[in-house]
């Protein structure tokens, strides 16, 4: 009896902590669907302003938040219904597993590899050398921003390749266990170690720029 009670308690609580994770990802999935979609909205509106609308920073912004459009309007809705109704899109057939997965990591990746390459549009915007100067335009832009599209499409290309559904339980992962762990340790550098590594010696170097241009303007 004791055994039985103490296997029925642990059920319980193991139904309680599942219920209470599902809850808290129903509400953190709205909550981040309403704030993304109010501050890319603001961006939006910012950065289509008339005085902006040339301006080749503002459009690595406005690229940016087109992008999280894609995050707050795609990924989310599909992860609310896996982690919160348990109606997972991904396992309808294989083809949804790879297409889904691949989609979803392009896009989350793009808002921050647009921002990196803001960064440096800064820095060229605020050097001292006319030349560099020159690299910030519009036609550049046009130029980075297909080639960032078109290398992080090109970095994700792996998972149409090695995602499947497993069985027991059923899930859309990657296989085999190999490709999972180069496949995370790829994605940190690719969605996190490049785009922060830019922001950081390009925001750094262009603070150099505008420390040296005071001594000019005095």
């Amino acid at each position: 009896m004791s055994s039985s009670n103490t296997t029925n308690d642990l059920a319980s609580a193991v139904s309680n902590v599942t219920q209470k994770t599902i809850m808290f990802t129903r509400y953190w999935c709205m909550t981040m669907f309403i704030l993304g979609l109010i501050g890319h909205s603001l961006n939006v509106c910012i950065f289509t302003r008339p005085a902006l609308r040339l301006n080749p920073c503002a459009r690595y912004f406005m690229a940016s938040a087109i992008a999280g459009y894609g995050v707050i309007f795609g990924v989310l809705p599909v992860r609310l219904l896996q982690f919160g109704y348990s109606r997972s899109l991904f396992l309808s057939s294989v083809t949804m597993c790879k297409m889904l997965t691949f989609l979803f990591s392009w896009v989350r990746i793009l808002p921050c590899w647009f921002i990196g390459l803001a960064s440096i549009d800064r820095f060229l915007c605020s050097s001292p050398s006319m030349r560099l100067r020159g690299w910030s335009s519009i036609r550049v832009f046009k130029y980075l921003i297909t080639l960032a599209i078109v290398f992080t499409g090109l970095t994700q290309m792996p998972i149409l390749i090695f995602f499947t559904i497993s069985s027991q339980p059923a899930i859309c992962l990657g296989q085999p266990n190999l490709f999972q762990k180069l496949n995370g340790f790829f994605i940190l550098i690719v969605w996190s170690l490049i785009p922060s590594l830019t922001m950081f010696i390009f925001g750094f170097l262009t603070i150099r720029h505008i420390q040296q241009s005071i001594p000019r303007v005095h």
